[in-house]
């Protein structure tokens, strides 16, 4: 006969009773007891707070959440091995401490035997340099008594030859300013030398220079020519090396007085290089008509 395979089965799993075992063990304790409160407190257990979550956002206050904590539940300790590293490391560096300053004294009586020994040499070169001075000195000395004879000889023939000079200079000076203040303020001019105060006294000295010249007031100034001024044909204390009463410039004596002017500037652009003055300052006639334009006009005019 043939069945449908979807069809459900029709048999049944039948349990088989459980056949009767040994007796269940008895129970053996005391009889309950009524808790204290001192089991209650022991026995409670704080809930949890979270120290980062507050979804409801209930208001713990703080003892609740440091009970929920548990901080207090153990007890804290100290490991013994902290007392001896910190024992250790006061040690270590007592032993430094003291190993440093040992090396600092050594070092210090180290320099200080060092400055001995360099001011002990310093000492035996000075007292070298003192004995070697004396003798020197001495040697100078005996040296100077020898010749003291000779320089004062020498110096004595010096004074008299200086007063020889100075004898002459003092003669040829008077001979010449002697002759000079004896002449007429004329002549003075005709000559060239500038006048002096003091008046001519006694006879006239005459020059023979002063002779055969044919300048003078009689010559009628520049030949009859009253349209030229010349009424001068000389320049005026010409011979100034005879005269000393008249400024000459003395480079040394410039020098000795102010000092080397060499460094200080004339004028801006100007360059000291090409030209250097050793003598006073020399002007040039002014020339009124200095490009020829006169000539000029009275040639066009004669043409």
């Amino acid at each position: 006969m043939q069945q449908d395979p979807l069809n459900p089965p029709k048999f049944r799993h039948k349990r088989a009773p459980a056949a009767a075992g040994s007796p269940p063990p008895p129970v053996m304790h005391s009889p309950p007891r009524k808790l204290t409160q001192q089991d209650q407190a022991e026995w409670k257990i704080p809930p949890s707070i979270s120290n980062w979550k507050n979804q409801k956002g209930y208001t713990i206050p703080l003892d609740k959440r440091l009970q929920a904590d548990g901080r207090n539940l153990q007890d804290v300790s100290i490991n013994d091995k902290f007392a001896s590293l910190s024992e250790a490391l006061y040690i270590a560096e007592r032993q430094a401490r003291e190993e440093i300053r040992l090396r600092n004294e050594i070092k210090k009586q180290k320099k200080i035997k060092e400055e001995e020994m360099r001011e002990q040499q310093l000492r035996l070169l000075a007292a070298q340099a003192r004995a070697e001075r004396s003798n020197l000195l001495q040697q100078r000395k005996e040296g100077q008594e020898e010749d003291e004879e000779a320089r004062k000889k020498r110096e004595a023939i010096a004074r008299e030859r200086q007063r020889e000079i100075e004898r002459e200079m003092r003669l040829e000076r008077n001979k010449r300013s002697r002759n000079d203040e004896d002449r007429d303020v004329s002549e003075r001019v005709a000559l060239g030398l500038p006048p002096t105060k003091k008046a001519a006294a006694g006879e006239g000295v005459f020059d023979t220079r002063l002779f055969n010249q044919s300048a003078g007031v009689d010559s009628g100034f520049d030949g009859g020519n009253d349209e030229a001024y010349n009424l001068y044909d000389q320049p005026l204390f010409a011979n100034r090396s005879n005269n000393a009463a008249i400024y000459q410039f003395s480079r040394e004596r410039l020098i000795n007085s102010v000092g080397h002017t060499g460094d200080v500037p004339s004028f801006a652009g100007a360059d000291r290089s090409t030209f250097t003055r050793t003598a006073p300052v020399e002007f040039e006639k002014d020339v009124s008509d200095p490009f020829g334009l006169d000539n000029l006009l009275s040639e066009a005019k004669k043409k």
